[in-house]
C-alpha cells in the first residue's frame, strides 16, 4: 500500500494533469442515478483548484462544437446557425426586410431530403440557409441581405456554406426571390395551372422544389407555392405516368429480366432488373400523390410512404443483393419481381383509379385500364409505350 505522502503525491499530480487538460470531473457532474450533489462519488474540489484556464476552456468549446457539428445532419446544423447567427443578424441589419422574408432550407442537396451523412461531407457541405425575398423587396434588398449572410461565421471546426455563395440561379444556399427559386425548378413563374404545364415539370423537380423546411415565412408566398405544388399530380398526369410505369415494370421484370438471364446476357438482365425496380418505385410514389426523386434516394425515400414504402424498400433491397443475378438464384430474382408486381396490383385495384372495377393482377391490363381513364383527349391520345 502507498504511505500517505506517496498518496498525497500522487493525488496531486493526477489534479495538476486533469486541469493542465481541462478534464477534471466535477462532482456534481459523475453522480449515480438518485444521489444527491452532496452525496457526490468524488470529493469536491475548492473552486480557485477547479477553474480551467481560459485557454483550455476555449479549447473544450472548440472541441464541443465540432462534437455537435459531426453529429447533426445538414439540415439541423442549418436550422441552428440560423437561429443563432442567421435571425439575429438580420434582425439587426434589415429589419425593414423582415416582413417580406421567409427562411429555410429547401432545394437540392441530399440535406434537404435528410439523405446526409458522414460521407455526404466531403463536398459543399456546412452550415447554411435559404433567404427567399418577395420579388420586389429582392430588388431593393437582396444584395445587402446577401452580404450579411457572408459575413456570418460558422464557428471553429466548420465552415459556412455562405462562403462558397453563388448567384440567385444556380445557388443551394443564400438569397433568392421567391418567383425565380420556384422558377428554377418548375419552368414558370406561377405553380402548374393546366395538365400541360403539370405534364412539362420532370419529377424529380417538384420533389426537389417540394423537400426540406421552412423555417419561417412572414409574407406567406413562399408557402403558398409550397402547398400548391404538394398535392400530388392532377387525375390525369398521375394515372398517364402509372399506366406507363405498369406497363415497364411488366415489360422490363417478369417478361424481358428471365429472357435475358436465359441468355446469359447479364448485363442486359442488369439494365432490365434496374428498370423494373425504377417503374415499381416510381407507381408507389405515385399511389402516394409523391414525386419521385433523383434516382439515389429513389429507394431510401420510398419507405416511409405509407402506402406499399416499406414492402418496395424491401423488395429493391432483395433485388440488390449481389446474388441476386447469380446463375442459380437467378429465378428467385424473378419471382421477387413477380411478387412485387401482384402487389402493385392488388392496390391499383382497390384505388378506384380505373373506369372499371378490374380484379386482374396483370399489370399490362392494368396499364391499359388506366390509359383509357385518362379524361383529356390530348393526353390519351400519347401511346400508352411513350416514356414519361
Amino acid at each position: 500500500m502507498l504511505g500517505a505522502r506517496a498518496a498525497r503525491r500522487r493525488d496531486g499530480g493526477l489534479r495538476h494533469l486533469a486541469l493542465q487538460h481541462g478534464l477534471l470531473l466535477q462532482a456534481a457532474g459523475r453522480n449515480r442515478p438518485g444521489r444527491r450533489p452532496d452525496q457526490a462519488l468524488h470529493r469536491s474540489v475548492p473552486p480557485a483548484a477547479a477553474r480551467v484556464p481560459r485557454a483550455d476552456r476555449a479549447c473544450q468549446s472548440r472541441r464541443r462544437r465540432r462534437r455537435a457539428a459531426r453529429i447533426m445532419n445538414g439540415m439541423a446544423l442549418g436550422a441552428a446557425f440560423f437561429e443563432t447567427q442567421g435571425l439575429p443578424a438580420l434582425r439587426a441589419r434589415h429589419e425593414e426586410a423582415l416582413p417580406f422574408l421567409a427562411a429555410g432550407l429547401v432545394g437540392e442537396g441530399s440535406e434537404c431530403f435528410g439523405m446526409d451523412d458522414a460521407l455526404s461531407r466531403d463536398h459543399d457541405w456546412g452550415p447554411g440557409f435559404c433567404v427567399w425575398l418577395t420579388d420586389e423587396a429582392y430588388r431593393a434588398q437582396g444584395a445587402q441581405v446577401a452580404r450579411t449572410l457572408r459575413s456570418l461565421r460558422a464557428g471553429a471546426g466548420t465552415t459556412s456554406k455562405f462562403t462558397r455563395m453563388m448567384g440567385p440561379n444556380d445557388g443551394r444556399v443564400g438569397v433568392f426571390p421567391v418567383t425565380g427559386f420556384y422558377q428554377r425548378f418548375i419552368g414558370f413563374d406561377h405553380p402548374p395551372r393546366t395538365l400541360r404545364e403539370w405534364w412539362a415539370v420532370p419529377d424529380a423537380n417538384l420533389a426537389t422544389a417540394t423537400n426540406g423546411c421552412v423555417f419561417c415565412d412572414n409574407p406567406g408566398e413562399f408557402s403558398a407555392w409550397r402547398d400548391a405544388l404538394r398535392g400530388g399530380y392532377p387525375r390525369d398526369v398521375k394515372l398517364k405516368k402509372l399506366a406507363y410505369c405498369c406497363y415497364l415494370a411488366l415489360q422490363a421484370g417478369p417478361y424481358n429480366y428471365p429472357r435475358m438471364m436465359r441468355r446469359q446476357q447479364r448485363c442486359a438482365a442488369l439494365l432490365a432488373e434496374t428498370t423494373f425496380i425504377t417503374a415499381a418505385l416510381r407507381i408507389t410514389y405515385y399511389l402516394n400523390d409523391a414525386y419521385p426523386p433523383f434516382y439515389k434516394w429513389l429507394e431510401p425515400l420510398a419507405r416511409s410512404l405509407p402506402i406499399l414504402g416499406s414492402a418496395a424498400a424491401r423488395h429493391a433491397d432483395e433485388l440488390a443483393e449481389p446474388a441476386a443475378n447469380d446463375a442459380h438464384r437467378w429465378p428467385h430474382a424473378a419471382g421477387v419481381m413477380s411478387a412485387w408486381c401482384d402487389e402493385l396490383a392488388n392496390v391499383l385495384c382497390d384505388s378506384g383509379l380505373m373506369a372499371t372495377s378490374n380484379t386482374s393482377t396483370d399489370l399490362y391490363a392494368i396499364a391499359v385500364e388506366l390509359h383509357r381513364a385518362i379524361e383529356a383527349d390530348w393526353l390519351r391520345a400519347i401511346p400508352l409505350a411513350v416514356p414519361c
